[in-house]
């Protein structure tokens, strides 16, 4: 390795949610490939890392990985009291009916700390000899949106950085757009980059197409042959990832109440969050627990081995993914083209679009269980052709992530290499 190869620190902020992990694999093998060092950090890391290089032998021209501590320093007793009186203060300001202005600007005060992701990337880095020319932040999209926390993460951040944004706002109200260290952004809706772009001319935006992880174990899982049997030759149909607000669950839960038990086998795989349910979503899924139907395989927890997950898409018949309200893409569109399985989304929004204009599946209304059941019969007997399938394969490429990944990139290093000589 020569100290002129290129170096990448790649970053993810979050563990063991929807499919964040396998991308995180992906764009670490995707630099590596490419020839450049890559620094990588997340909670699980050092586990990720591990499966890929077992998985996965590096290309014979692969550069290396080094995997960074993702714990911060103890923190010194005077900026824990400080961090202490500042809660002490938020929850009397809350119990007086007083909102502080930063609270005003940003009230999801679960969502991420930027100054953490500045001190991660600091501590990390004097931990290593190598000298990454950007950072990769592989989740904008749970950060604290307000200027206060933007403009002090950025008057101490390390690096120049992008980021990924998976659903970007119309508006960019976000304040990290408007940092110096921030270099760019890649995002999932093509169609806001261009208007990304005519508002932002000091960063680099690009689109990202939704690929996946299409990976198999070597024999057919265990859980695989678990529902295999359980379906008694019945049509599976598979939902999963991550169960929120947007997976629609009370409908489909509705789909399989009224499906004909003898025909059909239901699948539901993945984390719970009953946080986000209204109370329709609530009291369904609370039901369909305490009488689980004879159809219906219910995993309520995140499916760590992604090639586990795609083996139970692979051995399904068709996928279910009628979000409600959901307006990006869905990494369910890639999995069902990898796996040439028909796939039922709602009509409206980008996912409805795809699918009429790849023709993988049907659309339906998020609002109507029957038709999302006549759906089901219907693509049961009239699968779409193969064709169908590579066509979205072809556009939701490897290759075509590649080409949009590194040109954006290579921008991103460009206007570093300008800031620098001026």
């Amino acid at each position: 390795m020569t100290d002129h190869q290129p170096c990448v620190l790649i970053y993810n902020p979050l563990a063991s949610h929807g499919h964040l992990d396998s991308w995180f694999v992906i764009f670490v093998q995707k630099f590596m490939v490419q020839g450049y060092r890559v620094l990588a950090m997340a909670p699980n890391a050092e586990q990720l890392i591990a499966e890929m290089l077992e998985k996965h032998a590096p290309h014979a021209g692969a550069a290396e990985v080094e995997v960074l501590p993702w714990k911060l320093p103890r923190q010194s007793i005077s900026s824990r009291a400080l961090r202490r009186i500042k809660s002490l203060l938020r929850r009397s300001n809350q119990d007086s009916g007083q909102t502080s202005q930063v609270d005003q600007l940003d009230p999801e005060l679960n969502y991420l700390e930027p100054e953490e992701f500045a001190k991660r990337l600091q501590f990390g880095l004097t931990q290593t000899g190598w000298k990454p020319s950007f950072a990769l932040n592989m989740y904008m999209d749970l950060y604290r949106t307000d200027s206060t926390r933007w403009l002090s993460a950025d008057s101490f951040m390390p690096l120049p950085w992008a980021g990924i944004r998976f659903i970007p706002t119309l508006d960019m109200r976000e304040a990290y757009y408007r940092i110096q260290s921030l270099k760019g952004m890649l995002l999932l809706d093509q169609q806001l980059v261009t208007e990304y772009r005519d508002k932002h001319s000091d960063k680099v935006f690009a689109y990202l197409p939704d690929v996946t992880d299409s990976s198999l174990p070597e024999q057919t899982s265990e859980i695989v042959k678990e529902i295999l049997l359980a379906a008694k030759g019945r049509k599976i149909v598979f939902m999963g990832g991550t169960i929120g607000r947007t997976k629609n669950i009370a409908k489909w839960l509705e789909v399989v109440r009224l499906a004909t038990k003898d025909r059909w086998y239901f699948i539901q795989i993945g984390e719970v969050l009953e946080d986000s349910f209204d109370e329709i979503d609530l009291q369904a899924f609370k039901a369909i627990k305490q009488y689980q139907p004879e159809n219906l395989y219910l995993k309520t927890e995140y499916l760590a081995d992604e090639s586990v997950f795609n083996d139970i898409i692979h051995h399904s018949d068709i996928v279910f993914a009628v979000y409600r309200d959901f307006s990006i893409s869905s990494n369910m569109l890639g999995k069902a083209a990898a796996f040439q399985k028909p796939i039922v989304v709602a009509d409206n929004h980008l996912m409805g679009l795809r699918v009429a204009k790849y023709r993988i599946g049907l659309g339906v209304s998020q609002d109507d269980p029957r038709g999302m059941l006549a759906a089901l019969e219907q693509l049961a007997t009239q699968p779409p052709g193969g064709d169908c399938f590579a066509h979205y394969r072809q556009d939701f490429s490897h290759e075509a992530l590649n080409k949009q990944l590194f040109d954006f990139v290579a921008a991103c290093n460009q206007f570093i290499t300008n800031e620098t000589t001026r």
